[in-house]
């Protein structure tokens, strides 16, 4: 474009941003899944999986894309909270179980 004085002048250039990139839910997906194995690390699985499905959720709800990462990402969430749920059940059964038995052990024990 010219101006007043016959001398070219350059135009802004506008470009559209570059998209954010998409946020990596896999670690905590993991993470949740493996805390679900020791006793009574369930109820962190629970929280992790709980918080990173409902983060995936939002993001896609945003707009973000839908890659393999991000599906393989929300199944070990869901994974990871429902085994989270089912061993922390599993470890508060068996804890139990293992101090009646010490208990009325050392009762019978005693006699």
């Amino acid at each position: 474009m010219e101006n007043e004085n016959n001398t070219l002048t350059e135009q802004p250039q506008y470009s559209s941003p570059a998209p954010a990139p998409a946020p990596n839910f896999l670690p905590v997906a993991i993470v949740a899944v493996a805390l679900a194995a020791i006793p009574f690390a369930g109820i962190a699985s629970i929280i992790l999986g709980a918080k990173n499905k409902k983060k995936i959720k939002n993001y896609l709800a945003e707009g973000g894309p839908k890659t393999a990462m991000v599906k393989v990402s929300s199944i070990l969430s869901t994974v990871g909270l429902w085994f989270g749920l089912g061993m922390t059940i599993y470890w508060t059964i068996y804890f139990s179980v293992m101090a009646i038995a010490a208990i009325s052990s050392a009762a019978v024990a005693s006699f």
